[in-house]
């Protein structure tokens, strides 16, 4: 994160790289009669509890389909499974750890997005018919392709 403090003494862009970023801010500093401070951050969304929920019951249903089929692994289990699928690590201690998807701040909405077309694809492969996600679930997947994809 970079942050560039800017006063009505000293409007100086000269930490700001010249584009669309630099052009708003000189807009911004000749629109201001005030001093103000602009952050420049990677930017993230976080995952929605809406979006964990579907995720969860995915899980699941598919848990259910496989314990018929004679894997008896646990929720846990599969969740990493897919984890590991979906290439969701983090650095820890110099080493690499599955990611944890239940902290909210951990996890952004472009990795849950990967995180569930694997467990879709999963679904699909295995022709399980029904995930069992709730139509407001449903809804927010689909609202956030819609979103992102158009």
């Amino acid at each position: 994160m970079k942050e560039y403090i800017f006063t009505q003494n000293t409007k100086s862009l000269w930490p700001v790289k010249a584009g669309a970023v630099g052009q708003r801010v000189m807009e911004l500093s000749n629109e201001c009669k005030q001093d103000f401070i602009v952050t420049i951050d990677k930017y993230s969304p976080k995952r929605s509890g809406k979006q964990l929920r579907a995720y969860w019951r995915m899980i699941n249903v598919i848990r259910k389909f496989m314990q018929e089929e004679g894997t008896n692994w646990t929720q846990e289990e599969f969740s990493n499974h897919f984890k590991d699928k979906a290439g969701l690590y983090k650095e820890s201690n110099g080493m690499q750890a599955l990611k944890s998807i239940s902290g909210k701040g951990e996890t952004t909405v472009d990795e849950m997005k990967t995180l569930i077309e694997v467990v879709l694809q999963f679904g699909i492969d295995f022709e399980i018919k029904d995930c069992d996600i709730e139509p407001e679930e449903l809804r927010e997947l689909l609202k956030y392709y819609e979103v992102n994809n158009a």
